[in-house]
């Protein structure tokens, strides 16, 4: 008799997300299913947004201090952390805990960009599982991200002035400034 190995699995709920910047978490799949059918653990679950990635500006978040979640007794903490690392878009969960635990963090993992200069790119964050020594194959979640255009912004002093009409020209305000948080280039101004 050859033992093999069955390697978990995840399957999405739904496969596609509708972003729009500075909206807050998005949650990726509260229905999402973890299965592994000869291993009741598991010891990691890796998402990755592998296509779309904007460093420093999209973050996936467990959503809730892993930490705390208790082991199978219900009483001592599993042992689980998790961090992100901002410079490949990858959040990982570690530790040793059930299949159905894993299955209800990965459920409330969020999305989320407050960047106000974000790209319209699509991201894709591929979702995976492994047990004690397998990963699964990574399901792909797609999101469609749509930027929100910010108004430029005039800021100068508020002073008064007073000019006469047939005079010589009068300058309005010498501390004028404009400012504008996801374009470089204004296509017109009136005053």
């Amino acid at each position: 008799v050859t033992l093999v190995d069955n390697v978990p699995s995840v399957t999405l709920s739904d496969t596609n997300n509708a972003y729009t910047e500075g909206q807050g978490a998005l949650v990726l799949d509260s229905g999402l299913v973890v299965s592994d059918p000869d291993s009741a653990n598991l010891v990691e679950a890796e998402l990755k947004i592998t296509s779309g990635y904007e460093t420093g500006k999209d973050v996936l978040d467990p959503a809730q201090d892993v930490t705390k979640i208790l082991g199978s007794d219900g009483v001592t903490p599993a042992g689980l952390t998790s961090s992100f690392a901002a410079g490949t878009g990858t959040l990982t969960i570690s530790g040793t805990a059930t299949v159905a635990t894993y299955q209800a963090l990965l459920r409330k993992c969020t999305y989320q960009n407050d960047a106000k200069d974000a790209s319209n790119a699509q991201r894709q964050v591929t979702i995976k599982v492994k047990d004690s020594s397998s990963y699964s194959t990574g399901s792909i979640l797609t999101i469609a991200f749509t930027a929100v255009a910010q108004a430029p912004v005039l800021t100068g002093s508020s002073t008064t002035f007073k000019w006469v009409e047939g005079n010589a020209a009068v300058n309005v305000d010498d501390s004028v400034a404009i400012s504008d948080e996801d374009s470089t280039h204004l296509s017109s101004a009136e005053v």
